[in-house]
């Protein structure tokens, strides 16, 4: 068993990081598990969106804005303001997905749906804390 000392800025040693609150959550989470958490949107700011972007594949095909990992990053900190803020105010609309058929083994093809960086981030983000959640 590991034993972390957790700092303020959330370091939890072995080069993890780790909001407070989401290391709360999954407490609260493990001891009871009836307990229903009211608001998780708290969860979705900038720290935890610029933690989720250095895990996010950078080689990813752009969605239908067209926009790549590489032009997103060149306005980082503009683009998870917005983003953030549009969270925050709940005016947050996801994209439509850009199409793509892949082909199959059997000739066949089937439909795969790519979403744009900005919503790659979002989900990520929400992943993360859900998986801290359950």
């Amino acid at each position: 068993m590991y034993f972390v000392k957790e700092t303020l800025a959330g370091h939890v040693g072995l080069d993890k990081l780790m909001q407070t609150s989401l290391r709360g959550i999954r407490q609260k989470a493990k001891q009871n598990k009836k307990h229903r958490f009211q608001n998780l949107y708290q969860l979705l700011n900038e720290n935890t969106l610029t933690e989720s972007w250095r895990k996010l594949n950078k080689k990813a095909s752009a969605g239908v804005d067209k926009i790549t990992a590489k032009e997103f990053e060149l306005n980082l900190k503009e683009n998870i303001k917005e983003i953030t803020s549009s969270l925050k105010d709940r005016r947050y609309r996801a994209k439509l997905v850009r199409r793509v058929n892949i082909p199959k083994g059997n000739g066949k093809t089937r439909p795969l749906g790519i979403p744009t960086i900005s919503d790659k981030l979002v989900q990520k983000v929400c992943r993360r804390n859900i998986r801290n959640y359950l």
